[in-house]
């Protein structure tokens, strides 16, 4: 073979080993560019359709299920403007609050971003349609020629501090917003009567109970407001849509218990009752036994051993039972009640079925209580002679209607007696106790969409940390993860290489 074969050979074999290299060089190119396209794709799609997920423990970063009930029912678009300055430090928590209103109801709720300062035009044209002035931040709920204001102070809770200052602590976004929207759609709240003149409400060093009530009721536009029996003559005040009797000492006259009888048969108000367990009040007794609830005044307890002796619990928690309106979304609640307690017994004889009287369990006392005769005794144990055993019954609920259709329970009167009125103390406050309480009022007022666990509250928790610690955090953060990544990269290495 001559020379130039030789080099033509050669020739051949690079061109035909190059054609390779340069598929495949395309083909990497192409692969990088598709890549980068699905990225970008994926990117873009994932702005637009995205969901949620809240691991949290307490789940405060969904919205409750009253809030859910609440946008379920809304009957027309409802609009959430949040108009906030951009520099505002709670703005994009806001916003990020009304897109999930909107997200939790697409097509009904919407959610609008408006900085008055940067938006005059907008700003003017909605405060001419509603006669509003633009003061500071807020949210705006608008339906229909309805708007609700929640200014910025309403959304936040605060802590006064040593210098004269406050600090934020606690975001109430969720529960101030749902009060606005409900407030929107229904318009006028609803009326709760506390009735005076029985004896005080326990006092506490933080305050009593009515407070906490008065303060909590405007979550489900409702309005708290006093009545003394003494000064009703004919009948209970016609915006009356429910009445809340709160630890009576002293009991009810004829007079009043006909007025009570009244406004639940014939208006079908709706009835609360926290019951005293020190304190008889035999006319009262008799109008709940009348409707199938009596009331035991016996306390239920437990007894445990500690290190210096036997030591009763008057605390109880209580388990309520499912198969109702009222208590299907509260089962497996860690709900107690707190303090002293009685304990009721239900009634389901013919006679009440007769009457369109339908009384019923709520919940239980759990654990190894029983209500014990001699509380006072520094060593109780359980008399099966003079006790009772337990479970007990300790929230009882009774409705009268006089046909058991579900769709004609509209018109039912509603009734719900605690053997506990220590629930709304200010010291033993527990989320539990506040929402299961409003949703009892709401239930005797039959609103059932709100009943349900309400918003929770996230709350910031400031971390003191000593100097120790703060160094320790600092090597941590700043030599040992580092050195712990090199370390296992090395490792990673040697191990490819051997």
């Amino acid at each position: 073979m001559t020379k130039g074969d030789k080099e033509q050979t050669g020739s051949t074999a690079a061109e035909k080993s190059a054609a390779p290299d340069a598929r495949a060089s395309l083909h990497g190119a192409v692969q990088m560019l598709l890549a980068v396209v699905v990225f970008l794709l994926f990117n873009i799609l994932s702005c637009t359709n995205y969901m949620q997920r809240d691991f949290s423990g307490t789940r405060i970063f969904t919205l409750s299920p009253v809030t859910e009930q609440v946008l379920g029912s809304l009957p027309e678009e409802t609009r959430i403007v949040v108009a906030f300055a951009t520099d505002s430090p709670v703005r994009d928590q806001v916003w990020r609050l009304a897109r999930t209103y909107a997200d939790a109801r697409p097509g009904i709720v919407r959610a609008e971003e408006l900085d008055p300062l940067r938006h005059p035009d907008a700003a003017r044209a909605l405060a001419r349609q509603f006669d509003h002035v633009f003061r500071g931040n807020a949210v705006l709920v608008i339906q229909g020629e309805h708007l609700q204001v929640v200014p910025e102070s309403a959304l936040e809770i605060r802590r006064d501090l040593p210098t004269g200052e406050s600090e934020v602590i606690g975001f109430t976004g969720e529960e101030a917003l749902t009060a606005a929207v409900l407030r929107v759609a229904e318009g006028k709240p609803r009326v709760v009567y506390l009735i005076t003149g029985k004896g005080p409400w326990p006092t506490t060093i933080q305050g009593t109970g009515a407070e906490v009530l008065r303060s909590i009721l405007p979550r489900t536009n409702a309005v708290l407001r006093e009545l003394s029996l003494d000064d009703v003559e004919e009948g209970l005040p016609e915006d009356a849509d429910a009445i809340l009797i709160a630890n009576p000492r002293y009991d009810f006259s004829g007079r009043e218990i006909r007025l009570l009888r009244d406004f639940w048969e014939q208006r079908k108000g709706g009835i609360t009752v926290l019951v005293n367990p020190d304190v008889p009040t035999p006319n009262l007794d008799a109008f709940l036994r009348f409707h199938g609830i009596r009331v035991d005044r016996r306390t239920p307890m437990r007894v445990e051993t500690t290190p210096t002796g036997p030591r009763k619990v008057m605390e109880v928690p209580i388990r309520f039972l499912g198969g109702g309106a009222l208590t299907d979304r509260f089962i497996n609640t860690d709900a107690r009640l707190p303090g002293t307690s009685g304990f009721l017994e239900v009634d389901t004889g013919d006679d009440l079925r007769s009457r369109g009287l339908r009384p019923f369990a709520v919940a239980l006392s759990e654990g190894p209580y029983w209500a014990e005769s001699r509380p006072h005794d520094p060593r109780p144990e359980f008399d099966p002679v003079e006790d009772v055993p337990g479970p007990l019954v300790m929230i009882a609920g009774v409705e009268r209607s006089a046909i058991d259709d579900e769709r004609l329970r509209l018109s039912a009167a509603r009734m719900v007696v605690y053997a506990n009125p220590h629930i709304l103390d200010p010291h033993t406050l527990s989320q539990e106790n506040v929402d299961f309480l409003l949703s009892a009022l709401n239930w005797t007022m039959d609103r059932r969409d709100l009943i349900g666990i309400g918003p929770r509250q996230p709350v910031q928790y400031r971390l003191t940390l000593t100097e120790p610690q703060r160094r320790l955090i600092h090597y941590v953060a700043l030599l040992l993860l580092p050195l712990a990544a090199l370390i296992t990269a090395w490792l990673v290495h040697m191990r490819r290489r051997a």
